[in-house]
């Protein structure tokens, strides 16, 4: 997941139209690939739980900590899936990437901004 995120705010969009991706093919393999590695993710966390829950051992072991942490996992991923779900069309590459972009260009040239 963190490629995809990665990726897609450092990638600029005369990259990928340069390689021949419209927005729309931007967006469906976006779109596709985050669903599909969001319920990976969420199959995954749901093995780590049932695990816990099942093996006696390791449930002795399990903290409040442990199953606090669960929760906000779970709430995370949720969140996320119910934004790909949604399909939100916000153009990445000249919203949030271009932001993040601009300011890490800032923070590496050592560039401030007056305001």
């Amino acid at each position: 997941m963190i490629l995809g995120h990665v990726g897609g705010i450092l990638i600029p969009e005369s990259v990928t139209g340069a390689a021949g991706i419209s927005e729309t093919m931007y967006h469906a393999a976006a779109l596709t690939l985050g669903a599909v590695s969001g319920f990976m993710t969420l199959t995954g966390v749901a093995i780590l739980i049932y695990r816990r829950r099942t093996t006696g051992s390791v449930f002795s072991a399990t903290t409040r900590n442990d199953k606090g942490t669960y929760v906000l996992l779970v709430a995370t991923l949720v969140a996320g899936l119910a934004t790909t779900a949604l399909g939100t069309s916000r153009d990445i590459h000249t919203t949030t990437g271009l932001r993040w972009r601009l300011t890490s260009d800032r923070f590496s040239t050592f560039t401030p901004t007056s305001t």
